[in-house]
């Protein structure tokens, strides 16, 4: 740095200058009275210009935390106060924008300067295109301060950090001469991205309420840092159009419930769209499980009315595949065996399939008539059956093949009883068991009209 050239009795007078700069109220043109402090200006502000100027040298890293600036080569933390923060009015060279008057102060450079020239030349647009209530000579003043982190000493003060944050805008409005002015046309912005916090502080007044009232204002802050979450320019660009938008009058608070009750609406429709598509399905689901079940009844019942109308007939071949209880194909005409049939050596007929798969569930019957075979499998021992088969050997298999086929209507209790009964019993006791719906707790009983 270069040695300082002035007075050597006014050194002292300098560096305690200095150090009002950095550790008090930042020193504005106004409060430069006495004739020893004109003197020494020129000197206070060098030293201002060669820190900030340390501060953007590339060997330097600012380390993240409450504010930092460089003194003595090296990065000192301030945590900002009111009295700490620059302003971009007064102090052009301390607010990262380049040594002219802007509406944004950036004094830790966290956000890069091109990007903030372009935020900084859309709100002097909004400047000279805007009139506010009260002055329709002139427009809104929008200012923005961007820091790191507030002093955790200053928050403390508050009850929330709402309240922190809605107290440091408004006194550093007032101390910038954005807030409080005649016009009351002045909006203060105050983004810490640290705290990844945001409030819009606008002036006084009813008239100034009535365009920014303060819910719209809480919307605009939240939805810029809820939108775009980890990127502070895309936050701080949010921020300023809608910003713009209510000054110019495209946003306001009955637009903000209108929006805010379409999306209520439509998520309500949504729901209950969802609601009464899936009450559809399972009304289907529910109609299509009733059918099954009732076919299911149906289809048990007519295998049984085909074995009644067979042992009505005198005896004889039986006609029916005691394993699937259908109809065998009839013999050719010219004594050949019917095709896709098994006969065995006692008489009893099974179609090829459902021998094969009753061999594959007993393998140590196979070859061996499963209708004679079946009391050694239920009992485990023989009993005596003259060749060709009772009708009861036939009546216990039909019962067996029922019994596999539907348990849920034809019960193993109902099997040892309806074997030494006729098949009129069966079709007697024979019920239709009750439904389960998916609407009903308990089992729903349906009714069977049998002519």
């Amino acid at each position: 740095a270069p040695a300082w050239s002035g007075p050597a009795h006014s050194l002292p007078k300098l560096r305690a200058a200095f150090f009002k700069v950095l550790h008090s109220p930042v020193l504005s043109e106004f409060e430069v009275t006495s004739q020893s402090m004109r003197g020494i200006l020129p000197g206070i502000l060098a030293v201002q210009s060669l820190s900030l100027k340390a501060a953007s040298y590339p060997s330097f890293s600012a380390p993240s935390g409450s504010g930092s600036i460089v003194t003595n080569g090296a990065w000192q933390e301030i945590p900002w106060t009111v009295g700490k923060f620059p302003s971009p009015r007064v102090n052009f060279d301390m607010c990262g924008r380049g040594g002219r008057m802007s509406h944004i102060c950036d004094p830790e450079g966290l956000i890069p300067s091109s990007f903030l020239d372009d935020i900084d030349r859309r709100l002097e647009e909004l400047s000279s295109t805007t009139r506010s209530p009260v002055c329709t000579n002139s427009g809104w003043q929008v200012y923005v301060a961007i820091f790191q982190e507030l002093d955790q000493a200053y928050t403390s003060k508050f009850w929330g950090i709402e309240e922190a944050f809605r107290a440091f805008a408004a006194s550093l409005g007032h101390q910038w001469g954005v807030l409080g002015n005649p016009c009351k046309n002045g909006v203060m912005v105050v983004y810490s991205i640290g705290n990844e916090y945001m409030v819009v502080q606008p002036d006084e007044g009813a008239a100034v309420a009535r365009v920014f009232p303060t819910d719209i204002l809480k919307h605009v802050a939240r939805s810029a840092l809820r939108d775009v979450r980890g990127s502070p320019r895309e936050a701080l660009a949010t921020a300023v159009d809608k910003i713009s938008a209510i000054a110019s009058g495209n946003l306001d608070l009955e637009s903000l419930t209108v929006d805010r009750s379409t999306i209520f609406l439509y998520v309500m429709m949504t729901c209950f769209g969802c609601t009464l598509g899936l009450m559809s399905l399972c009304c289907v689901y529910d109609t299509m499980s009733k059918w099954r079940h009732k076919a299911r009844y149906h289809r048990c019942l007519d295998k049984i009315r085909r074995i009644h109308e067979v042992f009505l007939k005198p005896v004889g071949e039986l006609p029916l595949c005691c394993a699937c209880v259908d109809y065998l194909p009839a013999k050719p005409l010219d004594g050949r065996a019917a095709p896709n049939v098994v006969v065995f050596l006692c008489g009893h007929r099974l179609h090829t399939d459902c021998a094969n798969h009753w061999f594959a569930e007993h393998p140590s019957g196979a070859g061996a008539c499963p209708v004679c075979e079946l009391p050694m499998h239920e009992t485990g021992y023989a009993t005596s059956s003259p060749a060709g088969g009772e009708p009861d050997d036939a009546k216990a298999f039909f019962l067996h093949s029922l019994q596999n086929e539907f348990p849920d209507i034809v019960s193993k209790e109902q099997v040892g009883r309806w074997k030494c009964c006729h098949t009129e019993i069966w079709l007697a006791e024979l019920e239709q068991p009750r439904y389960k719906s998916i609407w009903t707790s308990e089992a729903v009983e349906m009714h069977t009209c049998e002519a």
